[in-house]
């Protein structure tokens, strides 16, 4: 049997309008489309299928069997950060804990509030109670510890310190044990003045003697606030109130103890400024008044203490006046020149009292008075008010006026 081929029809061709005569109509050939015919190709030209071609429903299987992994995680898988995060209990998280501590936990950084920072500080034991934005105290060592400017109570420079800081103190603390347990013998141990026997301190003997240092402000069984300095002064950490280091601390936090040749330069000072002392040298002083030569005995030079006493128990210097109380050779030019001295000291920058007497005017002394006072015969001057010109040219008249009077020898009438 004859297979029956699909016949294509030949599409319709729009009807041309008549040529004109002695010109040909240019041939348009349109191609549109339709079914290709059947080729009858070899089985060994077909080309081997892909094994990669997916259907629509492989694909969506296939995605139903990912969201499936994902929801169940298997036991080889490790937890994600937030599965995690959701795994640990409110009861298990630590409200002191730092942005650093938590990272290490692996629930990611911590993101507080400004109001919850502060009440991690206010939690801090060993950060002061004045707590600023960019900086709190280290109680501990007492230093000042830099927040940052980009955030206010940050607590990452604290975490970080804090770190460094108990480092520092473990040596420190180490040191400490290392010495007291050296100097602990020499601390705690006193000798008896009568039978010289070796008598170890208690605890109890040790806190009064501490107790009643008044250079010591509080004290405590480790450590001891210095009232000079403001310093805590660890004591021991296995001895309580051992005082090797506090001895320590108070040889040089004393007072600093002036050299010899300072004190010396002073006690110099002091015999140059002596008015009594006539001549002196580093051992020997010539008094002024008795005209006595003292002695100065001491371990030092300028030791004034012979001295000092000398002048307490010099009698010539009661019995001989001064010059200021010495009295003069003449009592009578005395009186006449105290006069003369209290006649000039008064008369000399005095004013003239309000009750003087009134001087005639011709006097020369006499003051001017600065408004005459009308007679019973004055009488104003009749005038007629001014015209405007006359109002401008006013104050040049009255000073034409006035010059003239002025340069007349009688006043007007």
């Amino acid at each position: 049997m004859s297979e029956d081929k699909p016949v294509s029809k030949a599409p319709r061709k729009a009807k041309e309008p008549p040529a004109s005569p002695g010109k040909v109509p240019k041939k348009v050939e349109v191609h549109l489309p339709g079914p290709a015919p059947r080729t009858n190709a070899s089985p060994s030209s077909k080309k081997p299928k892909s094994t990669h071609n997916r259907s629509v429903s492989s694909i969506s299987s296939m995605q139903r069997i990912t969201d499936d992994a994902t929801n169940s995680p298997s036991p080889n898988k490790p937890l994600s950060a937030i599965k995690r995060k959701r795994l640990v209990s409110p009861e298990t998280v630590d409200d002191n804990a730092s942005v650093a501590e938590s990272s290490v936990m692996g629930t990611g950084t911590i993101r507080r509030t400004e109001a919850e920072r502060i009440e991690y500080f206010k939690n801090q034991p060993d950060c002061a109670p004045d707590i600023e934005p960019h900086g709190v105290m280290c109680t501990r060592c007492n230093k000042l510890v830099n927040l940052g400017r980009k955030q206010t109570y940050a607590v990452r420079p604290w975490e970080n310190h804090r770190k460094r800081c108990d480092q520092k103190m473990a040596a420190a603390s180490g040191l400490d044990d290392a010495a007291s347990i050296r100097s602990d013998a020499r601390s705690e141990v006193s000798r008896s003045e009568k039978g010289g026997a070796v008598v170890r301190m208690s605890v109890d003997e040790r806190k009064a003697m501490l107790d009643g240092d008044p250079r010591a402000e509080k004290v405590e069984p480790d450590q001891v606030l210095c009232r000079k300095c403001q310093k805590w002064i660890r004591l021991s950490t296995k001895t309580s109130y051992a005082l090797s280091n506090w001895n320590t601390h108070q040889m040089s936090c004393a007072d600093a103890v002036m050299s010899s040749r300072v004190a010396m330069a002073q006690r110099k000072i002091k015999l140059v400024n002596d008015p009594q002392a006539k001549t002196f040298s580093a051992r020997n002083v010539e008094c002024r008044n008795c005209g006595e030569s003292i002695a100065l005995t001491g371990d030092y030079d300028y030791t004034l203490t012979d001295w000092d006493a000398h002048k307490e128990t010099c009698t010539s210097a009661g019995e001989k006046p001064t010059k200021a109380s010495r009295a003069p050779r003449s009592s009578v030019s005395t009186e006449a020149t105290v006069v003369v001295e209290a006649e000039a000291s008064t008369s000399r920058g005095t004013k003239r009292p309000l009750e003087d007497p009134e001087l005639p005017v011709d006097d020369p002394d006499a003051p001017r008075a600065p408004v005459r006072a009308r007679t019973e015969t004055y009488e104003p001057v009749q005038k007629e008010p001014p015209s405007l010109l006359g109002w401008f040219l006013l104050p040049f008249k009255g000073f034409l006026q006035g010059l003239r009077e002025g340069m007349s020898e009688a006043p007007p009438p």
